[in-house]
């Protein structure tokens, strides 16, 4: 350690940025320690090298990383604005780096300073993700092609805060943009209402975007879709048109690694400059080979994955070939070093804790890996190689192991041998495709043949990990993966490997074995604390936006659906929301869905969650055959052979309680009712408390359930009709119901104006609590037949 210092540098520089990350000290404070610490530093120096030496100096450089992070967080990034959804507004800013165009929108951030809105006039300075859709795909590739980083444009648009957690457990998107510095999206439908100001370039990066849109067009025009997006995810670090089922195949496969440009492509891109430069003296074959490195790094665009694997991979070439003596260990931390100090909230990016842990367990277990295999003497060269190989991609999957539970959830039981096969292919693949782009320059037809050889690669390998990841039996879900348990799993690891040489006898390994294990799985539980509680029922109004998703969870384990949101070509409620969130509190099926009526925001979501296979049976208003959509839904329903059951007054019991379907069928009045005044009308029961579900009834059903039921409306809990529209909650029916809590379902800045002020004056006029998805993200109440309490599901 002593001749490779690298290591406790970069060791005590993270526990650094560590503790100022969960302190958060003023940076006097840290100032002060440090030039305490700096003086007995340089006292302690003077002297021969001691404990005391070694001590201060490990203690300056921690106070080094803290106060690092303490300066590049000193201004918090946050989203400017009182208002969450600001429609109508124009952004004045300079293009900073503009995404490659995909088949729905052209992205790019935007450096705003000011921002007119509402008649107001915002001056500061702020970085946006913007999104430009068009109807026409012509004028999105005419608009893609003009504008250049440095460009100074005016937008009209609507400016959006950031998704932040907003049901348990959910991606952080708002967290994910900060760190790119980004505190504000914004979105507008058409080119036209982009205004070029000043046409001002950054040279550099438009010299770079030139050559992205340039390689992409090569892409594009030589591959089928499928091999484009894969080139353009492997060569340019673009994954937006990789299909998202095919992404969770390879998640499930234990491969995604691949789609992620990282140490993988670099080293493949080393390869291939070592193999073009081969005829060079060692100087210059080291300087382009690093200079190719470097384009490289900066034609994907310099994300986080590219920049750690290109500094690795430079620091250890350097090394190699300056005849000074190479350490795996110093490289990896010198490389850090250089990442934190440029970047010190990198440290808490998943890419680099994947990227470093695997590349510190590789150079940690594959020699002890390795050495157990030469020892087997193994004559074949062949299977060897495949042990060997085997070797490195397992200490890469054990030293990830625990960050890719923590944030995919799913333990790849075919990881091994899946990495096996595709890892060489894709090695393959991103040498063709390399070798397809500088072909385009010389033959069209010779491009054709390589292209086409590509296309059948990418095909074979996704093919390969569909058919790898499809099964159930490929993975196993943990949605529980804790820091703590990272601590445990490391510790584990490091025990196993020290102690298990040390014991000779093989029935005393064997009980080591069991016992490690025993108590691995005993400290992974010891955190673990599930939301909806046995012999509870739990009921969770989902945030999906606009719309309704209700989640009910019954003591006796079944479980039910009232809703399921909208789902539109952009964005699917069901598939991106309510399935990660069920998947990640172990519910795997949906026993009973209750549509409560055939309004997109509040049905289209179900399609994925039935084709996911969880829905046993839906329930339903009568079928309307005058609306197309009710037809089709009937239709798919039928085609998955899922019971269909109509909405009819009656009782059904569901463990101890008991669920009331109100909708009286016979009555006139009924079938003269619109779509939203047919919703279904459940009231659930468990012993003292109950809670009413009304779906988008308005005043005229409202009127009709008081007349029928009266003081049989009484509940706990109402979910607000039609997400606190003026059109429901009328005085009448808030008496009869006269609920302690009033759930409201609505989405943040929601065009509707929901929910609406004479609504919530009413609501607040009789002293009932709101509780509402588009300020509070979402809503759950537990109720043990006695109490119900609104659980804090953030804390």
């Amino acid at each position: 350690m002593r001749n490779f210092p690298a290591i406790k540098l970069a060791l005590f520089f993270m526990l650094g940025i560590i503790f100022q990350y969960y302190l958060e000290l003023k940076i006097e404070t840290l100032l002060i320690s440090i030039s305490i610490i700096l003086i007995f530093t340089l006292i302690s120096n003077r002297r021969k090298w001691n404990s005391s030496s070694f001590v201060f100096t490990s203690l300056l450089i921690f106070l080094m990383g803290s106060i690092n992070y303490g300066f590049y967080n000193f201004d918090k990034l946050t989203y400017p604005f009182d208002k969450q959804v600001i429609k109508n507004a124009l952004i004045f800013g300079g293009v900073t780096e503009c995404n490659l165009l995909t088949k729905e929108k052209v992205d790019f951030t935007l450096n705003v300073d000011s921002v007119k809105y509402d008649d107001q006039l915002f001056v500061g300075s702020f970085i946006a993700k913007v999104s430009v859709r068009d109807k026409s795909i012509r004028r999105l590739r005419t608009f893609h092609g003009t504008i250049e980083a440095g460009n100074y444009i005016e937008v009209e648009t609507t400016i959006r805060e950031p998704r932040n957690e907003r049901n348990p457990g959910e991606f952080d998107y708002q967290k994910y943009l900060l760190t790119k510095n980004i505190v504000a999206i914004a979105s507008c439908n058409s080119v036209a209402k982009v205004k070029l100001i000043n046409n001002n370039v950054d040279y550099f990066n438009s010299f770079i975007f030139g050559i992205r849109k340039k390689m992409a067009g090569i892409i594009e025009r030589n591959h089928d879709p499928l091999t484009s997006g894969f080139l353009k995810g492997l060569l340019l670090a673009d994954r937006s048109e990789i299909d998202e089922k095919l992404k969770e195949k390879f998640i499930n496969a234990g491969v995604v690694h691949v789609l992620a440009v990282s140490g993988l492509h670099v080293g493949y891109i080393v390869l291939i400059f070592i193999f073009l430069f081969a005829r060079f003296n060692l100087k210059l074959r080291i300087i382009l080979t690093i200079i190719g490195l470097l384009f490289f790094m900066f034609l994907t665009g310099a994300h986080p994955s590219v920049f750690r694997a290109t500094v690795m991979a430079i620091v250890i070439i350097i090394s190699k070939y300056s005849g000074r003596q190479n350490n795996n260990y110093n490289s990896l931390a010198i490389a850090s070093l250089i990442i934190l100090f440029l970047n010190p909230n990198e440290l808490f990016n998943p890419g680099f804790q994947l990227s470093f842990s695997a590349v510190l367990a590789i150079i940690t277990l594959t020699p002890i890996f390795q050495k157990q295999i030469y020892a087997w003497k193994i004559n074949s060269k062949f299977v060897k190689w495949i042990l060997l190989f085997c070797a490195v991609s397992f200490s890469a999957q054990l030293g990830t192991l625990p960050f890719t539970l923590i944030y995919f959830n799913k333990l790849s039981i075919i990881a091994l041998f899946a990495n096996i096969i595709v890892i060489p292919m894709i090695g393959f693949i991103v040498g063709v495709g390399v070798f397809t782009i500088f072909l385009s320059f010389i033959s069209d037809w010779l491009t054709s043949i390589y292209a086409l050889s590509n296309d059948f690669l990418v095909k074979a390998v996704a093919d390969f990990t569909d058919i790898m990841g499809s099964s159930s039996l490929s993975y196993i879900y943990i949605p529980q993966f804790s820091i703590y348990d990272i601590i445990t799993f490391y510790f584990m690891l490091i025990a196993a490997f020290y102690f298990y040489p040390k014991i000779k006898n093989s029935k005393t390994k064997i009980i080591f074995t069991i016992l490690l294990l025993i108590n691995s799985f005993v400290y992974f539980s010891i955190d673990d604390e599930d939301l909806f509680k046995e012999d509870e029922l739990t009921i969770t109004a989902i945030d999906i936006g606009q719309g309704d998703a209700l989640f009910i969870k019954f003591p006796n384990g079944k479980t039910a659906l009232v809703d399921a949101g909208n789902a539109t070509e952009y964005f699917d409620n069901g598939s991106r929301v309510i399935l990660p969130l069920l998947k990640r509190n172990n519910i795997n099926k949906i026993d009973y869905a209750f549509i409560s009526h055939v309004d997109a925001d509040h049905y289209k979501g179900i399609y994925s969650i039935i084709d996911a296979g969880l829905v046993d049976t839906v329930y339903k208003p009568e079928i309307d055959t005058t609306l197309k959509k009710d037809i089709r839904f009937e239709n798919f329903l039928n085609k998955k052979n899922i019971p269909i059951r109509y909405y009819k007054k009656g009782i059904k019991n569901i463990g101890n309680c008991r669920l009331y379907i109100l909708n009286e069928l016979d009555n006139p009045h009924y079938q003269n009712l619109d779509v939203n005044n047919k919703s279904g009308i459940i009231k659930l029961v468990h012993g003292k408390n109950s809670f009413l579900f009304i779906g988008d009834a308005e005043a005229e059903m409202e009127g009709l359930l008081c007349e029928s039921y009266g003081k049989f409306l009484k509940c706990n809990v109402l979910k607000v009709s039609h997400h606190g529209s003026k059109t429901g909650s009328t005085e009448e029916f808030i008496n009869f119901t006269n609920p302690e809590i009033g759930i409201i379902s609505a989405g943040i800045g929601n065009k509707f104006g929901h929910p609406a002020k004479v609504v919530l004056d009413r609501l607040k006029k009789n002293k009932i609590k709101i509780s509402r998805t588009d300020l509070n993200g979402a809503v759950v109440i537990s109720s043990d037949g006695s109490c119900i309490k609104e659980i804090d599901w953030r804390n």
